[in-house]
């Protein structure tokens, strides 16, 4: 890469040597590390003017020398800090003109306008994208009635207009990886890329985390901390946790295959900053989805490793072993869930099945808000019930819940085999992160999470059409090899 520069190359021959993976490119990286300190300034001076101006240089430099591709690798870096003063305030005088929603409009325009790049599509990727888009509008519709609930439990009142915008449409941009990787990435070297970029996304939003602890001196309280980053960076702890449930095994892939000290360094600086989260569903869905990921691999002497990595981590910071262990004690799931079996899940429940079109079809978005034990005050003052399977009965009926998990249980079990079958394959290590990260998802869903595009899942939908381009290279490597040797008759 550094030769590239010594040799004066023209900035054609430049661009057209650019490697696949980002992560190998000094001239990428400086880049990235350079919008990594805008982000962080401008969440952190909340100076909008300047952050628009440089951001548009940035971007104008990232679109002007770089492959189109590079575009949607800074979509999925600035979806964990979406909420930052940086990228959630508008920067024309236009509804939803932020600059997250512009960049991901831009993203979609140059995927489908850039011939390059496009393959076969998945057998049931286009299914799987109708039934959760579909499902998610026919929900967002059934809301319509009570958004005079959803306004009275907000602090932000919205009219028709900016509800639209904000609970429908903005989570759909959230949904738009899934098409441009499916349109746009189909070589089997375009994985590392993409799950690099995960990587990098999450190492930028740790970096984030670990100056927010540390700032200012001596480490806050549990609440307080949880309370800056949610001023900062504009979303709860669970929510950012979810960045790592998904990132995580990418990031341990990504040892496996690089082995140099970047990834090691990248993986240990993620990891460090999760302990500082405070966010027990996310500890325990990381930690599950490292162990699928040590079984799929065959790596399960690793183990060992990885529980002494856990303890050096809690001893440095007791406050972890302390958030982490909260309710283990207690001899009761109501305790160790934080009072939702009692307080939020069977008072629904009860609720739901005493309508059963309600619990068939569902009320809509946000039904919770308008159910009649939340009007009582009767369970939990909470504006999302912590459970997306239940969310999803609530939302859009037990029905839809059926469909989703249908689909979600048919992929998983096709890059299951896949997996198996493809154990020789260059990207194997990213095959089993893609479907261990899965699984942690899954099983993080038990305590919060959402079924339906958001924005803490945006890389959800990255890792779901990622699972069926990979099947689908094992799929066409196993076809070549019977082509190439036919079983005689």
């Amino acid at each position: 890469m550094l030769r590239l520069f010594a040799e004066n190359q023209p900035v054609q021959n430049l661009r057209m040597r650019l490697p696949t993976d980002f992560f190998d490119s000094v001239w990428v990286t400086g880049l990235l590390l350079a919008g990594t300190a805008l982000v962080i300034s401008m969440s952190t001076l909340e100076s909008t003017r300047l952050g628009v101006f440089i951001g548009i240089g940035y971007l104008a430099v990232v679109f002007t020398f770089l492959k189109p591709k590079f575009l949607f690798y800074l979509f999925l870096i600035l979806i964990p800090v979406g909420g930052t003063a940086f990228v959630d305030q508008s920067i024309l005088p236009l509804p939803g003109a932020k600059p997250l929603n512009l960049l991901a409009l831009v993203v979609i325009v140059t995927t489908f306008v850039h011939k390059g790049g496009a393959g076969r599509i998945p057998k049931g990727a286009l299914p799987f994208a109708v039934v959760t888009l579909g499902l998610f509008a026919l929900s967002f519709a059934a809301s319509l009635p009570h958004l005079d609930d959803i306004n009275a439990a907000s602090v932000t009142k919205l009219d028709m207009d900016r509800y639209i915008l904000s609970a429908f449409l903005k989570p759909v941009i959230f949904f738009i990886p899934f098409f441009v990787i499916l349109r746009a990435f189909s070589k089997e070297n375009d994985v590392g890329a993409v799950l690099g970029a995960l990587v990098f996304s999450t190492l930028v939003l740790s970096l984030m985390i670990a100056f927010l602890y540390f700032k200012g001196g001596a480490p806050r309280g549990m609440r307080e901390t949880a309370d800056v980053y949610r001023l900062v960076l504009g979303s709860h702890r669970n929510e950012l946790g979810t960045f790592y449930i998904l990132a995580v095994p990418a990031a341990i892939a990504r040892m496996y295959t690089r082995r140099n000290l970047t990834s090691v360094l990248s993986t240990c600086v993620i990891l460090m900053s999760l302990a500082l989260l405070y966010s027990r569903s996310a500890y325990f869905a990381v930690l599950f989805a490292i162990a699928v990921q040590l079984f799929l691999t065959k790596r399960m002497k690793w183990l060992p490793i990885a529980a002494g990595a856990v303890s050096i981590i809690l001893l440095i910071w007791p406050t972890t072993l302390e958030r982490a262990s909260t309710g283990i004690g207690a001899g009761d799931a109501d305790t160790l869930l934080a009072g939702r079996v009692a307080g939020l899940w069977v008072p629904l429940l009860r609720e739901y099945a005493s309508d059963p079109s309600a619990l068939l079809f569902g009320r809509g978005r946000y039904a919770i808000l308008s159910t009649e034990i939340v009007g009582r005050g009767g369970i939990l003052q909470v504006d999302h019930p912590h459970n997306m399977f239940l969310e999803m009965v609530l939302d859009a009926g037990i029905l839809a819940l059926a469909v989703v998990m249908i689909f979600y249980f048919r992929i998983l079990r096709q890059t299951y085999r896949a997996v198996r079958k493809g154990s020789e394959t260059a990207f194997h290590d990213y095959h089993c992160a893609v479907l261990a990260a899965l699984v942690g998802y899954l099983v993080s869903g038990m305590t919060d999470r959402s079924l339906f595009p958001r924005y803490d899942n945006g890389f959800l939908w990255a890792l779901w059409a990622l699972a069926m381009r990979m099947n689908l290279f094992v799929e066409e490597r196993s076809r070549e090899r019977s082509d190439a040797h036919p079983v005689p008759d």
